[in-house]
C-alpha cells in the first residue's frame, strides 16, 4: 500500500536545487527520512482510526516534504522538516479564523485525521 508513496519520495529526493525555477532548495535528506517514518506511522494510525487515504506528496521551497489531504472544504497539510513535523489545518481562506497550525501532537496524526473527516 505504501510502496508507491515511497517511490514518490525517492523521486522527490532526486530534485536538484532550483528544481522549480524559483530558487527552491533540493529536498533535505533528513526531511526525507523524517517523512518516511511519518508516512509509516500515519498509515498505521489512520487505518486504526477508520481508514487511510494516500496523500499528495511534494517538496516545499525550503526543502521540506509536504503531505496534503482534502475532504470537502477541509485541508490538512503536514510539513516534514529535518527535525520536526508541523501541520496546517484550513477550512477557508481567512488566516485568523479558518486556519490553525502547530507541531504534530505527541499522540500522532489521529486527532488531525479525526478533524479532517469529521
Amino acid at each position: 500500500m505504501l510502496f508507491p508513496l515511497h517511490d514518490q519520495l525517492d523521486q522527490i529526493a532526486l530534485l536538484p536545487d532550483d528544481w522549480d525555477g524559483y530558487g527552491s532548495v533540493h529536498p533535505d535528506t533528513l526531511a526525507i527520512e523524517n517523512a518516511r517514518q511519518f508516512l509509516e506511522e500515519a498509515y498505521l494510525q489512520c487505518e486504526a482510526a477508520g481508514g487511510w487515504q494516500a496523500p499528495h506528496i511534494s517538496s516545499s521551497e525550503d526543502g521540506e516534504i509536504v503531505f496534503e489531504w482534502w475532504h470537502g472544504n477541509r485541508k490538512l497539510t503536514i510539513y516534514a522538516g529535518p527535525h520536526e513535523l508541523t501541520y496546517l489545518k484550513s477550512w477557508g481562506p481567512h488566516i485568523v479564523s479558518e486556519m490553525e497550525d502547530g507541531v504534530i501532537p505527541s499522540n500522532g496524526i489521529t486527532p488531525l485525521w479525526g478533524w479532517l473527516f469529521a
